[in-house]
């Protein structure tokens, strides 16, 4: 599931920056950093064999994380939620921190099972 939701990103990226006219500038931008790191550890980690102890485990939990919130952002792109721009702000700020609660939870998870080494 993971290796197929991160090759959609994956492809969605490269046409992304086939049809950037800035390429450089395209490199750069937020958005194409942050589905770097959505399908960067995915499809290594498929490719590599690593055992589980390696900071490749860490990063495909953020990986997981920042899936959320891309998927989160391409909602309320593609749908405007609400009629007037109060609703939609409402449900921008609801969005936003439901994902801000969900991404520390993650984080607070990940760091409290973390193992000693």
């Amino acid at each position: 599931m993971d290796l197929t939701c991160c090759c959609f990103f994956l492809i969605q990226w490269c046409i992304e920056f086939y049809v950037a006219q800035h390429k450089w500038l395209f490199l750069v931008k937020m958005e194409a950093c942050l589905k770097v790191v959505v399908f960067l550890p995915v499809i290594t980690a498929a490719i590599l064999d690593w055992p589980e102890e390696t900071i490749l485990q860490i990063l495909l939990s953020l990986s997981r994380y920042c899936r959320v919130s891309m998927f989160a952002i391409v909602l309320l792109r593609t749908y405007k939620l609400g009629k007037t721009e109060v609703d939609r702000q409402m449900y921008s700020i609801i969005l936003t921190l439901l994902l801000l609660i969900y991404i520390s939870t993650g984080i607070f998870s990940e760091v409290e099972n973390q193992q000693i080494i």
